[in-house]
């Protein structure tokens, strides 16, 4: 135990697997995948087949150990767990969008993926995250809403 906190080994290991094949999935030898080695490719189509599944499994799964399960809940109020997640999750997510939003309206014309600041588009990037201007940050916003909706997992968890 470490400061009250029990390890588990076993998630401690799954843990690094999945960051191991995460920095496989983004290592890749080209920028193209057409110009990937078969081997390249196949290792690449493997990691993001589950890479981040894994770590959403991984995150819910802490989410409930921590905050849902019988023991937790009673330390832990809605208020103070979304505070907790709009600090890890929400504020990091809104201010790389915020960067994100004013680089790529500088340079519109030099970038894959242009934007333009304004709060239309700042709300859909955050609603969306996957289509904001940070689309690599997708699942810090995926996750701050999946936490958002607690209530309703621990309603299903006790069904």
């Amino acid at each position: 135990m470490t400061n009250g906190i029990k390890k588990i080994n076993w998630l401690l290991i799954l843990q690094g697997w999945a960051m191991l094949w995460v920095v496989i999935g983004h290592a890749g030898p080209c920028n193209d995948l057409a110009d990937y080695p078969s081997y390249g490719l196949a290792l690449y189509n493997f990691a993001y087949s589950f890479h981040m599944a894994l770590f959403m499994f991984v995150s819910g799964y802490l989410f409930y150990f921590t905050r849902i399960s019988e023991d937790a809940s009673k330390k832990w109020t809605y208020g103070r767990m979304i505070m907790e997640k709009l600090e890890r999750f929400g504020i990091p997510f809104v201010l790389f969008t915020l960067i994100g939003m004013v680089i790529k309206s500088v340079f519109a014309s030099q970038v894959e993926r242009p934007s333009e600041l304004s709060i239309m588009e700042f709300a859909y990037a955050i609603l969306y995250p996957y289509n904001g201007p940070v689309r690599e940050f997708w699942f810090l916003g995926a996750l701050f809403w999946m936490f958002g909706l607690a209530p309703l997992w621990k309603i299903t968890l006790k069904n």
